[in-house]
């Protein structure tokens, strides 16, 4: 039995949901003196592929290295290490593996064709010799791999339409038009559970009246609506807990003042009748639309709204979660990203060209980046599963790349070359393999190559404005 299916059918039991496929999480450690060392992808983790491998860089030329595949995460000190894969009978070690003249080491973890792996997640992580560390080991942040279907899926929602594609044909498509007569939304939440099986949308409309959640089947490349229900407010948002796989339904008035949201859990667990029963609620200040993300670990979720951010602490266990509220005076966009360590968020300001940094913990301003265009302003900001900070900016069509852990020149900030058609009105993602950045405008899906600059063009066939987009 090849590794990697060993490590597949131990993790059958520790099914998780709602998570990005390819998740960074989790501190550099070791204490030495060189760069960090990083983890990566080569390749998807997709049923049947192949060439799927773990890759190192940035450690002690020609030295050991050691790749720990577990089911599950942990936070333990080992040597002065903090090693996230949860160790025991479970977990495998692979090694030791030869790093390269550069530093470089790659794990093969060829995946086996079988539909039954589909949503299983692995956490790796890798440490590699280094002779200036107290422990003569370094390691580098954990990647939390959710396994994926063969083919990629595209979820696309529109003013009028819910759309599912494959990478270049449409599988299927529902109308969620309105029937109230109120043309289209002005915004439609979406989320769909990593194991492909369900998606949950979020209808706010252009009148203010009561937003709606809906969730539907979507695996077997059909679109079919399970169960709807009306929400409070006049807005509302939708998240996944990273582990639990539990639906976060955020929802309130849109006020520029201070205004109350309600939070309501629901189950997650796709293959349960429970699926989509609330667990739990709870209430918390804000104002204005909301935006809410988890940490990697989920253990906090963080609420944007117009002039605050909130922090919640969502561990297992927390049904009433303390929050940290950070005021906002400059505003707040609402389109940031969390770190993989958790320690901070990148944080755009409204219609401005800078970012900040915010401590997590404090809500202290740690540093601004100024971006090279003043008059542009921030369209998305996602963190990759190569621990790369991916920034696009309207109406410069600009993407650019920050990143906190290169090898050679520490923090740097470069950008692609892009055409002006790569301005879209959804959030641009991020492709698992952190080697596509997609869009979407009008009736097109936009596919950038981040390697080559080029951008792939298909046609939606829709009417009306792409608002959603979602890659699994």
């Amino acid at each position: 039995m090849r590794l990697l299916s060993l490590v597949l059918t131990l993790a059958l039991t520790a099914l998780a949901v709602g998570q990005e496929p390819v998740a960074p999480f989790g501190s550099l450690s070791g204490g030495g003196s060189g760069d960090p060392t990083r983890i990566s992808v080569e390749g998807e983790p997709r049923i049947g592929n192949s060439s799927f491998a773990l890759r190192l860089e940035c450690a002690q030329p020609n030295s050991n290295a050691f790749l720990i595949l577990s089911p599950r995460h942990d936070s333990v000190e080992f040597l002065g290490l903090e090693i996230l894969p949860k160790l025991g009978s479970r977990a495998v070690v692979v090694g030791p593996i030869v790093t390269d003249d550069e530093g470089c080491a790659v794990a093969p973890l060829p995946i086996d064709p079988l539909d039954s792996l589909v949503g299983t997640r692995i956490v790796a992580q890798w440490l590699s010799a280094h002779p200036r560390t107290p422990s003569g080991f370094t390691a580098t942040r954990a990647l939390r791999l959710t396994v994926m279907p063969a083919e990629e899926r595209v979820f696309v929602a529109s003013e009028l339409v819910f759309q599912l594609r494959d990478a270049t044909d449409e599988l299927d498509s529902v109308s969620i038009a309105p029937s109230d007569g109120v043309p289209g939304y002005q915004s439609v939440p979406l989320v769909v559970t990593s194991n492909g099986q369900a998606a949950i949308l979020i209808l706010n409309k252009r009148d203010f009246a009561v937003p709606e959640l809906r969730w539907y089947d979507v695996g077997a490349d059909a679109i079919v609506q399970l169960g709807s229900l009306d929400l409070d407010g006049t807005a509302a948002e939708v998240a996944v807990h990273p582990t639990t796989g539990e639906i976060y339904v955020v929802s309130g008035a849109i006020d520029l003042g201070p205004t109350t949201y309600t939070v309501r859990v629901f189950d997650g667990d796709t293959d349960s009748a429970a699926f989509m029963t609330e667990l739990r609620s709870f209430t918390l200040a804000g104002s204005s639309y909301p935006v809410v993300r988890f940490t990697p670990s989920g253990d906090q979720l963080v609420v944007s709204s117009f002039l605050v951010l909130t922090v919640l602490d969502t561990a297992p266990g927390s049904p009433t979660p303390d929050a940290l509220v950070i005021e906002r005076p400059s505003g707040v966009t609402g389109l940031f990203a969390i770190s993989p360590s958790e320690e901070t968020l990148l944080l755009p300001r409204l219609f401005s060209n800078l970012i900040d940094e915010i401590d997590l913990e404090t809500g202290e301003t740690l540093s601004t980046t100024t971006l090279s265009n003043s008059f542009s302003v921030v369209a998305s900001v996602q963190f990759a599963s190569s621990g790369e900070a991916i920034v696009s900016r309207n109406p410069t069509s600009a993407v650019e790349v920050l990143d906190p852990d290169a090898c050679d020149e520490g923090p740097t900030f470069t950008a692609i070359p892009t055409p002006t058609s790569f301005f879209s009105l959804a959030e641009p993602r991020v492709s698992p393999d952190a080697d596509r950045v997609y869009s979407a405008l009008l009736s097109s899906l936009r596919i950038l190559d981040r390697t080559t600059g080029t951008i792939t063009e298909i046609d939606l066939g829709l009417s009306d404005n792409p608002l959603t987009l979602r890659i699994l």
